[in-house]
Protein backbone atom coordinates (compact mmCIF):
# COMPACT_ATOMS: atom_id res chain seq x y z
CA UNK A 1 0.00 0.00 0.00
CA UNK A 2 1.73 3.48 -0.74
CA UNK A 3 1.88 6.47 1.38
CA UNK A 4 -0.81 8.33 -0.21
CA UNK A 5 -3.71 4.91 -0.54
CA UNK A 6 -2.97 4.82 3.57
CA UNK A 7 -3.61 8.06 3.73
CA UNK A 8 -6.82 8.03 2.20
CA UNK A 9 -7.85 4.78 3.79
CA UNK A 10 -7.67 6.88 6.52
CA UNK A 11 -9.97 9.92 5.87
CA UNK A 12 -12.12 8.02 4.19
CA UNK A 13 -13.22 6.45 7.79
CA UNK A 14 -12.88 9.38 9.51
CA UNK A 15 -10.36 8.97 11.77
CA UNK A 16 -7.50 11.79 12.71
CA UNK A 17 -3.86 10.04 12.84
CA UNK A 18 -4.18 9.21 16.78
CA UNK A 19 -7.39 7.38 15.82
CA UNK A 20 -6.23 5.18 13.32
CA UNK A 21 -3.22 4.35 15.67
CA UNK A 22 -5.62 2.77 18.38
CA UNK A 23 -7.92 1.10 15.72
CA UNK A 24 -4.29 -0.57 14.38
CA UNK A 25 -3.00 -1.16 17.59
CA UNK A 26 -0.07 1.79 16.50
CA UNK A 27 1.43 4.93 17.67
CA UNK A 28 1.00 7.92 16.00
CA UNK A 29 4.36 8.61 15.08
CA UNK A 30 4.04 5.12 12.32
CA UNK A 31 1.09 6.80 11.20
CA UNK A 32 3.05 9.72 10.35
CA UNK A 33 6.01 7.22 9.02
CA UNK A 34 3.83 5.15 6.96
CA UNK A 35 2.04 8.63 5.49
CA UNK A 36 5.24 10.57 4.81
CA UNK A 37 6.58 6.66 3.14
CA UNK A 38 10.13 7.91 4.64
CA UNK A 39 12.17 8.12 7.35
CA UNK A 40 13.29 11.30 8.43
CA UNK A 41 16.79 10.67 9.48
CA UNK A 42 17.98 8.92 6.58
CA UNK A 43 15.03 9.17 3.94
CA UNK A 44 15.19 5.78 3.65
CA UNK A 45 11.71 3.71 2.24
CA UNK A 46 9.05 2.16 4.38
CA UNK A 47 6.71 -0.42 3.69
CA UNK A 48 3.49 -0.80 5.27
CA UNK A 49 3.56 -4.22 6.36
CA UNK A 50 1.09 -7.22 5.25
CA UNK A 51 -0.40 -7.22 8.20
CA UNK A 52 -1.28 -3.83 8.80
CA UNK A 53 -2.71 -3.59 5.73
CA UNK A 54 -4.94 -6.64 6.57
CA UNK A 55 -5.99 -4.61 9.55
CA UNK A 56 -6.61 -1.43 7.25
CA UNK A 57 -8.82 -3.60 4.95
CA UNK A 58 -10.51 -5.72 8.05
CA UNK A 59 -11.51 -2.28 9.28
CA UNK A 60 -12.88 -0.74 5.97
CA UNK A 61 -14.77 -3.52 5.59
CA UNK A 62 -16.86 -3.74 8.97
CA UNK A 63 -17.30 0.43 8.64
CA UNK A 64 -18.55 -0.27 5.03
CA UNK A 65 -20.94 -3.18 6.16
CA UNK A 66 -22.09 -1.01 9.42
CA UNK A 67 -23.28 1.76 7.03
CA UNK A 68 -24.09 0.20 3.44
CA UNK A 69 -21.06 2.82 1.92
CA UNK A 70 -19.00 0.98 -0.31
CA UNK A 71 -17.09 3.93 -1.08
CA UNK A 72 -15.15 3.09 2.36
CA UNK A 73 -13.50 -0.40 0.03
CA UNK A 74 -10.35 0.61 -2.59
CA UNK A 75 -8.19 -1.48 -4.14
CA UNK A 76 -8.41 -5.13 -4.32
CA UNK A 77 -10.51 -5.53 -1.11
CA UNK A 78 -13.07 -3.53 -3.16
CA UNK A 79 -12.69 -5.83 -6.60
CA UNK A 80 -12.87 -8.99 -4.47
CA UNK A 81 -16.29 -7.66 -2.79
CA UNK A 82 -17.56 -6.76 -6.22
CA UNK A 83 -16.67 -9.81 -7.30
CA UNK A 84 -18.47 -11.75 -4.28
CA UNK A 85 -21.55 -9.46 -5.02
CA UNK A 86 -21.60 -10.55 -8.25
CA UNK A 87 -21.32 -13.92 -7.59
CA UNK A 88 -24.23 -14.07 -5.00
CA UNK A 89 -26.57 -12.64 -7.59
CA UNK A 90 -26.27 -15.48 -10.18
CA UNK A 91 -27.05 -17.77 -6.98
Amino acid sequence: MPPDDFKAWRLALGYSQAEAAAALGLSRATIQLYERGQRHEDARPVEIPPAVILACDTLSLNRAAETGNLDLLTGPVRQRVEALAGLLRKA
